[in-house]
């Protein structure tokens, strides 16, 4: 037996990849379903994106989100994952990201118009346009 040390199974730079991606694909997620609108942080309701821990948003505030709007996100998830072409995928989930699509708009319409930017009322495709600025 050496006195050296062993080779750590799972070296600290390569936990510290995992957990970036981890926390990347959860803020992905509350972005998609715009937990944000449902956050307690005002950071997070200000960008209108996730700007806290994922791990303790999408937990909690993802099961207030419509299941056919949170399936959406689990089939692109699959599709993915089986190597299924994104046109393929979007037709087979087209029921679903329509979910998705009347979530983001009862979302819309608990927002203040002033809120909103162009006009009185914006559409889900113009709020989803609107820059957001990314912090890394």
């Amino acid at each position: 037996m050496s006195i050296e040390a062993e080779k750590p199974l799972f070296p600290s730079d390569a936990y510290a990849r995992y957990d970036q991606t981890r926390t990347f694909d959860a803020r992905v997620i509350a972005d998609a379903l715009w937990l944000w609108r449902l956050c307690g942080r005002a950071a997070c309701r200000c960008a209108r994106a996730c700007r806290g821990n994922p791990f303790d948003c999408v937990p909690r505030c993802a099961c207030l989100v419509p299941q056919e709007a949170r399936d959406f996100l689990i089939g692109v998830g699959e599709a993915k994952e089986e190597g299924m072409p994104y046109a393929q995928a979007m037709e087979e989930l087209e029921e679903q990201r329509e979910a998705l699509q009347r979530w983001r708009a009862c979302v819309l319409r608990s927002i203040a118009p002033t809120d909103l930017g162009p006009g009185p009322r914006a559409s889900v495709e113009q709020a989803e346009q609107r820059p957001r600025i990314r912090h890394p």
